[in-house]
């Protein structure tokens, strides 16, 4: 089977948000994806609207339908959650991982303040397909904002976007033992 990249070149997933009244072009901004391959779905954070921290699933055969010109992929609430705030600046929905092994989804949040841009710190939650959401770490790396998660074999790799022309700090990637989040297996 060809991956659903090498077939499709865009998806029309604004048209799923339409259905369920979300798709605001300056209101509703997409910040992570994620695949879980043994079911076929996808997961997708909004970043905005800031209210809660939201994740969509929605099956990748029916958004790649929808692309050939099908009905919209239907979308489902995967998981809402507040994702709490640092100095009335809300963490927001930066990444997504699916991590195989514990079935489930690593959700990085990061705050951005709007007036002077000081990134404030990050978030790392974990959801699992039972339904139960986790904070794995705490507000981490304040001054950094999370912006990819992935992972190797026994670590989690974050990659930081820094704004360097605020902060004179160069974006770079930094590692967590993935033992340091979940315990020993």
């Amino acid at each position: 089977m060809e991956p659903y990249s090498n077939r499709i070149e865009t998806f029309p997933l604004y048209k799923s948000f339409e259905q369920l009244g979300l798709w605001r072009p300056k209101g509703m901004k997409i910040e992570g994806l994620a695949f879980n391959p043994l079911s076929s779905e996808l997961y997708v954070g909004l970043r905005e609207p800031t209210d809660r921290a939201r994740v969509y699933r929605l099956s990748l055969p029916e958004l790649e339908n929808a692309a050939r010109g099908g009905p919209p992929a239907e979308l489902e609430l995967a998981v809402s959650f507040d994702a709490g705030m640092i100095e009335d600046t809300p963490f927001c929905i930066s990444s997504l991982l699916w991590v195989r092994e514990r079935h489930g989804l690593m959700i990085g949040t990061s705050t951005e303040d709007e007036t002077t841009h000081r990134f404030l710190g990050n978030r790392l939650w974990f959801y699992s397909t039972g339904g139960r959401i986790e904070l794995l770490q705490d507000t981490f790396d304040r001054g950094k904002k999370t912006e990819g998660l992935a992972q190797g074999d026994d670590y989690l790799y974050i990659s930081y976007d820094n704004d360097q022309d605020d902060t004179e700090l160069p974006s770079y990637v930094r590692t967590l033992p993935m033992e340091s989040l979940f315990g020993p297996d």
